[in-house]
């Protein structure tokens, strides 16, 4: 796998990718440095899904942002999730769509790291297995640091099971509302709170099978595991000489 034909300048800015299961606290991490130690963010889910990745960081994509999303891109997200993340757990993805994915993601957030030197930039976005995190790191530089979030696979799809009830509740949704958003096979019978709940959240924890934490031999890489995202920045911000 080639780098990025962007070249790198001098940069004081502290680089990191935070990555861990959905709903292990990326974006969150990513905006507590933003906030309190004047990191730019940069949200590849919603770069992926056509919003501003870095002044947009904060937010859930949702149908607005989609509808503005580059044919191209979407095709390769859709080919990464449906050929690479949801085989994960049976143990064949691709990893030519994860390749193809992030050597399109590079050049933009190279872009932004070459624009802004001086600055610490963050990189959210889920990077489920060691060769996958090794394929970044030849794309992003030697600079890059990682840091891995390692919490429970049962308090993950609690949080993210959670997280989408705050969201269906925001815009004012039923969670069956909510999934149709998602897009569910026309003629689908209308489903109760309680059982959209029960099988998001069997769905969550499926998905999180296959994850792999960071290995002792992985270079300029962080793992922090079960804890509150306070402790999780505490402990960045000390890895990054930020604190």
């Amino acid at each position: 796998i080639g780098t990025s034909h962007i070249t790198l300048l001098t940069m004081s800015g502290k680089f990191v990718f935070v990555t861990g299961l959905s709903g292990a606290g990326k974006t969150t991490l990513g905006e507590c440095l933003k906030k309190d130690d004047n990191f730019l963010h940069f949200n590849v889910d919603v770069w992926a899904f056509g919003g501003d990745a870095i002044t947009e960081s904060g937010k859930v994509p949702d149908a607005e942002m989609k509808d503005k999303r580059d044919p191209e891109l979407k095709q390769l997200f859709d080919n990464m999730y449906e050929k690479g993340l949801a085989r994960i757990s049976s143990g064949d993805p691709s990893m030519q769509v994860f390749e193809d994915f992030f050597t399109r993601l590079a050049p933009d957030v190279l872009a932004v790291r070459n624009q802004n030197p001086d600055r610490h930039l963050v990189v959210s976005f889920s990077v489920y297995l060691r060769e996958i995190r090794d394929m970044v790191r030849r794309l992003f530089g030697e600079e890059l640091h990682f840091i891995v979030l390692n919490p429970s696979i049962e308090k993950v799809a609690r949080r993210r099971v959670q997280h989408w009830q705050d969201t269906a509740k925001e815009r004012g949704l039923t969670m069956f509302q909510f999934l149709t958003t998602w897009g569910v096979p026309e003629g689908t019978p209308v489903q109760p709170d309680e059982e959209v709940i029960a099988n998001l959240l069997a769905y969550a924890t499926n998905g999180a099978k296959g994850f792999e934490a960071a290995q002792s031999d992985e270079p300029n890489t962080l793992s922090i595991d079960d804890c509150t995202i306070e402790e999780a920045h505490a402990q960045a911000r000390q890895y990054l000489g930020v604190a």
